[in-house]
């Protein structure tokens, strides 16, 4: 692994450059690839394809049912914001009557106190 001087420096050692040639070689000699081995890559990719297809339906029926559950809970929480709502309204249409009757009472009593003046110096 020490260079020469003046070379640049040796990364792998002279076997490792061996070995890198032998399976260089190993795969020259193979061939071409047979037919079982191409039957294993089609029954590979058919199983990719089911379960991608398997995974997509799952997919699908869970996203279904979320959307059912959030349509649910969306109508569930309109129900309750529609009746606070409707309490609520109730409670202001009192709070209007209330103040209503409170406004004529003084207007009466501003009334009776003008006509008291109105007695007194005519």
């Amino acid at each position: 692994r020490t260079p020469r001087i003046g070379l640049p420096p040796v990364d792998r050692t002279y076997r490792e450059v061996a070995q890198q040639g032998a399976n260089n070689q190993d795969i020259e000699n193979q061939g071409s690839p047979d037919e079982d081995q191409f039957e294993f890559f089609r029954e590979a990719l058919r199983k990719i394809g089911e379960n991608q297809k398997e995974a997509n339906e799952r997919i699908g029926r869970n996203q279904k049912e979320a959307n059912e559950r959030i349509g649910r809970n969306q109508k569930e929480a309109n129900e309750r914001i529609s009746k606070a709502h409707s309490k609520a309204n109730e409670e202001v249409s009192k709070a209007h009557t209330k103040a209503n009757e409170e406004v004529s009472k003084a207007h009466t009593e501003a009334n009776k106190a003008v006509l008291e003046l109105f007695d007194k110096f005519i």
